[in-house]
């Protein structure tokens, strides 16, 4: 082919200059000079035709469109990549669609023809709504086969589109109008004549025809309306009026009971020469409209009283100008007289300075977004006093949106500002006081089965999350193993108002979940029941009480422990008592001299003992007191062994004594502490085996140590054995009775005296417990 094709692209616009630059090469069907005579003449005619039109030619229906196709494929979508490209690549979204048509016409058939047929297609970013109109009509080749598929086409989406709203509006108004319970009629000006919907005939108590004359219907008008009906319609069709028309009046329908009371509405149409041609309207039954204005205004009568029986004060402000209009009430509630004006500005000159700018910003934040606002503020009154408004308001706006005015209503409040931040008062001392107590609460809502705890309630069950709390695990798994049962009872109990009124008081152990520490806890709470019996709310408090419950336990312990300990000097006043008997009996008065004397000694030992046992609390708040003397030490411990000796014992005690050594303290206790020492290597040795003790004197300090062949001590009990209550638990030992305060007094009466205590152990090999004294302490 010569270079004659290029005369088939000339003009075209956009798309003729987008065909004559595509490189048709990449393509099946080649370049343009290599194009058939009916393919180029094709395309010359849709380049120039100004109606939209589209090309698929070749096995791979290749696309060619013109200017006045192009605006279909909107402004971001398929153009320009659709010029030149394979239908099926183009058209995926609708290919199923179109293809069965493309493929009829190239396969021999008829030309189609669709109307407003909605084909969505992808363009303008999205998939859309398109309806199309279009012809797909069959190109033949040189050889007389079919090479291509023309269409032509026309967009119809606006007309459909417009179409579809008309239909979607006269479907509304038909149901608005039903919706309205709205009559309507239109009369026919020159038969006088009209005819109007069903609910207007059942009105007028006419009958379903066609068409009913004018005078029919002014029949069941009342006398007292007819006449003004009548001129109304009369005036309406003049065009001096505009055809406006619009009236109240009573049908009285001989078929109803009760009259009716209607608007009716309407407009009548003018030619060029001022004659009516049609006069048309609504009208609409406000029986029970009038009705409910005069209950409004009845309701309105009442509201007013029960303003003035709740001392609520109303006013309506004109924001422009800043007058108000307000109730007598309103003003008494700023301390103003009922006759007195009482405008913004009087207002806002009586709320006190620091309130001002933020009462402001509650009516203009009210204001913008359009809703009711509440504030609450301090005024004075003239006479100096202060009291507390709540002030109600609601914005009214104008036809343009802007503000026009507020109503509303104002309530002194200072009596419930004064109740509240009394209230608020005491609340805040409880605050205070249940954080002062360390004390936890809780609140069970059965009915939604939830649990709260503050944050102390669940460090009294050692738990530290702060996830919801579930009873079964939080709180039952936490209750220690013997207090389990018996809290579950307790609870079951409270929750049955058949047997209680709901009160819980108990005490019980807690074993911390996380930390496994071992609390005692008082928790006391009242379970709520709903009418029918059912508990639905339980809410109490939990205090800590383990320090309590330690000290009694601790007070059970010493008084167990005076009575053991008292029983050891009275045994051996006994003894010396019987003694005393048969020397006296035997007249032997020397002995029994020495009898009496080692009693009173005893006598003296136990009441040291029972007051040590009695000021033990001292020796915890720091407040013992120690009477000194100067003595010797040598003689009070050969003393002590003498005493030890004379009822006989099942050990050897050896004294290795170093002559007299004088100190300055506290004899009795002193002696204690030598008497604690000795018993404790008593009780821990074999029988028959030796207890060495030894004083050494020094220049400024005496120790005393009492060594025994006992099993010996673990070095990580020996760090403990001074403790109060600390026992050694050894399972090769037998089971040794005491209460674990012996050495912790002996450790607090030698510090008091400003020395020093300790044990030298090794496992297997006895021990050796020591103390050095000052010689001088002070």
């Amino acid at each position: 082919m010569s270079i004659a094709y290029k005369q088939y692209l000339q003009g075209g616009g956009e798309m003729g200059a987008l065909t004559r630059a595509f490189n048709w090469s990449d393509t099946l069907i080649g370049s343009p000079q290599n194009w058939s005579q009916s393919l180029l003449t094709t395309v010359s005619i849709l380049l120039n035709s100004r109606f939209p039109m589209f090309l698929w030619w070749g096995e791979e229906l290749i696309q060619f469109y013109n200017d006045a196709y192009r605006p279909s494929l909107g402004k971001e979508g398929k153009h320009p990549a659709a010029l030149g490209q394979r239908g099926a690549d183009c058209w995926q979204e609708i290919w199923p669609v179109i293809y069965p048509l493309i493929a009829q016409v190239m396969a021999g058939g008829e030309s189609s023809w669709s109307e407003n047929q909605l084909i969505p297609i992808y363009r303008n970013g999205e998939l859309e709504d398109v309806y199309w109109t279009f012809s797909y009509s069959r190109v033949n080749d040189e050889s007389g086969k079919p090479g291509g598929v023309l269409v032509i086409c026309n967009e119809t989406t606006k007309q459909v589109t417009s179409f579809n709203e008309l239909k979607q509006a006269k479907m509304e108004l038909d149901f608005a109008i039903e919706a309205a319970e709205l009559g309507t009629w239109d009369l026919d000006p020159v038969t006088n004549t009209f005819i109007g919907n069903e609910r207007l005939k059942s009105w007028f108590g006419i009958s379903a025809d066609a068409e009913i004359a004018l005078s029919k219907a002014t029949e069941v008008i009342s006398e007292d309306d007819r006449d003004a009906v009548l001129k109304a319609i009369a005036e309406a069709m003049q065009p001096s009026s505009g055809g406006h028309y619009d009236i109240e009046y009573t049908i009285i329908n001989p078929l109803m009971p009760s009259p009716r009371l209607v608007r009716a509405k309407g407009k009548a149409l003018f030619d060029a020469d001022g004659v009516v041609y049609r006069f048309s309207g609504t009208m609409e039954d406000i029986t029970s409209e009038r009705s409910n204005q005069l209950e409004l205004a009845e309701s309105n009568q009442r509201l007013e009283m029960a303003l003035d029986a709740a001392m609520l004060g109303s006013y309506d402000l004109d924001v422009r100008s800043g007058k108000m209009n307000s109730t007598p009430q309103f003003k008494t509630n700023f301390g103003k007289e009922p006759e007195e004006t009482f405008d913004l500005e009087d207002l806002m000159k009586s709320i006190l300075p620091a309130y001002r700018s933020t009462v402001r910003e509650i009516i203009a934040r009210c204001v913008r977004e359009q809703n009711v606002y509440v504030a609450d503020y301090p005024i004075c009154w003239p006479d100096g006093s202060i009291h507390w408004i709540r002030a109600h308001g609601k914005p009214e706006y104008d036809a343009k949106g802007r503000i026009d005015r507020i109503i509303g209503v104002a309530e002194d409040i200072t009596g419930d500002v004064t109740i509240r931040k009394e209230l608020e008062r005491v609340y805040e001392q409880a605050r205070l006081s249940k954080q002062a107590a360390q004390m936890g609460t809780f609140d069970m809502d059965l009915e939604n089965e939830t649990m709260e705890w503050d944050e102390r309630c669940r460090t009294l069950f050692g738990i530290s999350h702060n996830d919801k709390v579930i009873y079964e695990r939080d709180f039952l798994e936490g209750l220690h193993p013997e207090d389990n049962e018996r809290i579950r009872a307790a609870i079951d109990r409270a929750f049955n108002k058949t047997v209680s009124d709901g009160d819980y008081d108990v005490e019980y152990r807690t074993i911390g979940q996380e930390d496994q520490k071992l609390r005692w806890v008082k928790a006391k709470g009242k379970v709520y029941f709903s009418p029918s019996g059912l508990p639905i709310r339980f809410i109490g408090s939990v205090l800590d009480i383990t320090e309590q419950k330690l000290d009694e336990l601790r007070k059970n312990d010493f008084i167990g422990m005076v009575s053991h300990e008292l029983k050891t000097p009275l045994t051996t006043i006994k003894a010396y008592t019987q003694v005393g008997r048969l020397l006296a009996e035997s007249l032997d008065h020397e002995k029994l001299s020495k009898t009496l004397e080692r009693t009173e000694r005893q006598i003296r030992k136990m009441t040291t003992m029972i007051n040590g046992f009695l000021n033990v609390s001292r020796f915890e708040s720091g407040k013992i007191q120690l009477n000194y003397e100067t003595f010797d030490i040598d003689k009070l411990i050969i003393e002590t062994v003498s005493d030890l000796n004379l009822f006989g014992t099942s050990h050897h005690i050896n004294y290795r004594a170093s002559g007299p050594a004088l100190l300055q303290g506290d004899r009795d206790k002193i002696a204690s502490v030598l008497s604690n020492l000795i018993g404790n290597a008593i009780k821990y040795s074999p029988a028959m085996s030796v207890i060495t003790i030894t004083c050494i004197p020094g220049s400024e300090a005496i120790e005393i140590s009492v060594s025994d062949n006992g099993p010996g001590i673990k070095v990580s009990d020996q760090e403990k054995l001074f403790e109060r209550y600390y026992r050694v638990e050894d399972k090769r030992m037998p089971t040794i009775s005491g209460f674990g305060i012996g050495l912790y007094l002996s450790a607090e009466i030698v510090r008091w005296h400003n020395g020093t205590i300790g044990v030298k152990s090794t496992p297997g090999d006895g021990a050796t417990f020591y103390f050095s004294l000052p010689i001088q302490p002070f």
